[in-house]
């Protein structure tokens, strides 16, 4: 016998391309973040952040941090902004 994979979509990996087509479609959720998300949700909840010395893994850890996540890091170096 043989097993059929059932077809996987995947989002397209060009950012401006798949905002652009979440813009055409009216997507609630790629256009209003306000909308599907609650930031009490994360409070208390232990949060594991790659890359948190710089750069979005930074940004991340700090609005983690700033709605009450208990954070993990994971970086190659320390930051004086952790």
């Amino acid at each position: 016998t043989t097993t059929r994979m059932a077809a996987v979509e995947y989002s397209l990996a060009d950012q401006p391309a798949r905002f652009a087509k979440q813009k055409a479609e009216k997507n609630q959720r790629a256009l209003d973040i306000d909308s599907v998300y609650e930031p009490g949700f994360i409070k208390g909840k232990r949060v594991l952040v790659t890359g948190a010395n710089r750069g979005l893994g930074l940004a991340m850890a700090k609005e983690l941090a700033a709605q009450g996540a208990v954070l993990i890091t994971a970086c190659r170096s320390a930051s004086d902004e952790l």
